[in-house]
């Protein structure tokens, strides 16, 4: 189901820095079980390809077991002690459409943490959440990971068709799937 291990320099190097080390470290202190989250958006970004942008939350689109999301709320959520301290905090996304096949692709964070577990959407997965919601803000995200690791626009497109036929507003993303072909540099 999930990918490879993650633990490139970007990431331990990150992972030593303010605020995200720090605060990652007394979350999983305050955790008494395995929590596993999916993330996504400026945090991936940041983490794994040191976008040139600060964020100041950990997105995630799915929380296993399920049963932690409370807690896990109240331990790192926007509102708490962790939250205040640190000035960054864990949130859920929402529903979030998503490639069918994208949990196959997660790819693990080594934290070398007790109870928290990362994992990440692989580049073109990220790219498509991205171009999903096509905010002033994604599309320069989007511009920066398409030029940091070289993205194809053509594995792009044919991931979207394959794996998101069942998309809502179709016809609309369809739309800027093709605006977004001018970020390739191909």
């Amino acid at each position: 189901m999930r990918g490879k291990k993650d633990d490139s320099d970007e990431l331990r190097r990150f992972l030593r820095e303010k605020p995200w080390g720090p605060f990652l470290r007394d979350v999983d202190r305050q955790l008494t079980e395995e929590v596993t989250l999916y993330c996504i958006g400026g945090f991936v970004l940041k983490a794994l390809y040191d976008i040139p942008r600060v964020t100041a939350d950990l997105d995630y689109v799915e929380v296993l077991p399920k049963r932690t999301a409370e807690k896990l709320e109240k331990i790192a959520g926007q509102e708490s002690a962790l939250a205040r301290r640190h000035g960054v905090f864990i949130h859920y996304a929402g529903p979030v459409e998503m490639p069918i096949e994208y949990e196959g692709r997660l790819q693990g964070l080594d934290l070398k943490m007790k109870h928290v577990r990362l994992f990440v959407l692989d580049p073109y997965d990220l790219l498509l959440s991205k171009m999903l919601r096509n905010s002033g803000k994604d599309r320069e995200d989007g511009k920066f990971l398409i030029k940091k690791l070289g993205l194809h626009f053509q594995t792009m497109q044919d991931r979207f068709r394959a794996e998101m036929d069942w998309a809502s507003n179709r016809a609309y993303h369809e739309t800027t799937l093709e605006l977004w072909k001018d970020f390739f540099v191909e």
